[in-house]
């Protein structure tokens, strides 16, 4: 039994590590990806004051509401992205929904300064520019505006590249929380998987006595312990690979936060 017990948890072993391995390989393909999250606050807003006289007024016009949206964005790839690899009828742009307006855009903090960061205020949508990124390089963004967030993006194309992509906005605190359990469940199926694997392996455990017909075929309880092994191991497997992709998941920087 004890041998059984060691093939299995080598077989599990090996399959493990090709997911792993497949993994890897994507992840170290060389890529220019710019990853962004948003992440909003409202102020003020006049339709939900206490204060029945109040008058919201920027740049001396009259608002109903005022939104700080924070826009962190960075080089998630593992190439640089130069300024020129931005597409030019395609810029990196923040747009808003059509419920809210930009009424201002401040670069709060880069965590490579060398990188100029710059930001235009165009037309209702944010321009921004930039010299370079390095992997992990990224900046910062104040955006005020009317109305909600939920809609803003961050449009563009980079040749070699494709567009921004857009990640919910997860708290330090939040994601460990999220990896370290996804670690227990993964640790969990596996366990499950060679505690069932062992026990099934026993030659006191039966095989070959009938249970039903399906079909005109005679399913045995050996039947019935190759589709739970297969199915606990896909489980497994699944398990396991939301764990890698968790933890390899991009991240804000720390640069930036």
């Amino acid at each position: 039994m004890i041998e059984k017990f060691i093939n299995y948890s080598g077989w599990l072993i090996g399959l493990i590590a090709l997911v792993f391995a497949v993994f890897t390989w994507f992840i170290s393909r060389k890529r220019k990806e710019i990853t962004y999250t948003v992440n909003s606050f409202t102020l003020v807003e006049k339709n939900k004051s206490t204060v029945p006289k109040l008058m919201l007024l920027f740049d001396n016009q009259e608002i109903d509401s005022f939104t700080a949206t924070t826009i962190y964005l960075w080089n998630s790839g593992n190439d640089a992205i130069r300024g020129t690899d931005i597409v030019e009828s395609k810029p990196l742009v923040i747009s808003a929904p059509d419920t809210a307006t930009i009424l201002d855009v401040q670069i709060v903090k880069q965590n490579e300064p060398s990188n100029q960061f710059s930001v235009e205020l165009r037309d209702g949508t944010a321009i921004i520019t930039f010299d370079y990124m390095n992997k992990n390089h990224g900046s910062k963004l104040q955006v005020y505006h009317t109305g909600p967030a939920d809609d803003f993006a961050l449009d563009g194309k980079i040749i070699g590249g494709d567009s921004p992509k857009k990640q919910e906005y997860i708290g330090n605190s939040d994601r460990k929380k999220e990896i370290i359990g996804d670690i227990i469940r993964s640790c969990i199926c596996i366990a499950g998987l060679l505690t069932f694997s062992f026990l099934t392996s026993s030659e006191s455990y039966p095989s070959g006595d009938v249970m039903f017909m399906i079909l005109d075929r005679m399913i045995t309880l050996g039947d019935v312990r190759l589709v739970d092994i297969f199915a606990y191991t896909i489980l497994t497997i699944v398990s396991v690979c939301k764990t890698i992709s968790c933890i390899l998941r991009p991240c804000i920087p720390k640069g930036l936060r």
